[in-house]
């Protein structure tokens, strides 16, 4: 009895179509929709536990914000800031106008008084040397 086996050889070029669609469907049944997948890292990414400025601590006790809470703080703050300055910028001259006006005040004065009095007070009771030297000027407007 002979015992001659058949042989028959398949081109690679052939085989590699059939291959590569069996893994994409096998990596498609594993993950699930792209959509979906995506959802799901998404949501992991925005309720990751930070610290306050957004980074994974190595102390897992400071890690106690969700990173999208901190990113929406940020923003806020950011933009806040960015409204207050411009606003000030608009109103400078009122702003300048208010604090000349407070600064003219008696309480004002005295306090300010008061305090250069103290501040020489505690300096000279100090060890160490001290000089200050005091001008006052008229600024021509009263």
């Amino acid at each position: 009895m002979d015992n001659n086996l058949a042989s028959f050889s398949l081109d690679p070029k052939l085989l590699q179509p059939i291959i590569e669609t069996h893994i994409k469907g096998a990596i498609a049944s594993i993950l699930g929709e792209p959509g979906q997948v995506m959802e799901k890292v998404i949501s992991q990414i925005m309720t990751q536990k930070v610290d306050e400025h957004g980074r994974i601590s190595n102390y897992s006790s400071d890690n106690k914000y969700n990173y999208i809470d901190i990113v929406f703080r940020n923003t806020i703050s950011r933009v806040a800031k960015e409204e207050i300055e411009n606003w000030a910028k608009e109103n400078a001259g009122t702003i300048r106008e208010s604090i000349r006006k407070q600064l003219a005040t008696k309480k004002c004065q005295d306090s300010f008084a008061k305090s250069v009095v103290d501040g020489l007070v505690k300096c000279a009771s100090s060890n160490y040397s001290v000089r200050a030297d005091l001008k006052f000027e008229s600024s021509g407007r009263e």
